[in-house]
């Protein structure tokens, strides 16, 4: 796994900042996400719209979280709607929801 993060393999990067998040590593962790971001990964970018989160950011959050989205990942998707209904906003949330069923996702 190593070899392959360092040599610019996405998901290999993904799991290495999985794998620091784990033993508490955030900076490692957010840093192995956001080099799998850049170049792609929506896992990654996902995730670190939790790291957002928890650092309080939800504006930030809904932008990994968007930038995802707009790559065809339905978690990203489902996330957006769910935001969304929390902020009041239900045609967004629907919208979001309706995109993860055409993406053949049924927790929508």
């Amino acid at each position: 796994m190593t070899e392959a993060a360092d040599s610019g393999e996405s998901d290999a990067m993904v799991s290495r900042g999985w794998t620091a998040g784990q033993v508490g590593d955030r900076a490692s962790e957010e840093s192995w996400y956001r080099k799998a971001a850049d170049i792609g990964n929506t896992l990654a970018m996902y995730r670190l719209g939790f790291i957002a989160v928890l650092a309080g950011d939800k504006a930030l959050a809904d932008s990994w979280w968007q930038k995802a989205a707009d790559l065809g990942d339905v978690d990203a998707m489902w996330r957006l709607g769910w935001t969304g209904y929390e902020k009041g906003h239900t045609t967004l949330a629907k919208l979001w929801w309706q995109k993860c069923c055409n993406a053949h996702r049924t927790t929508a």
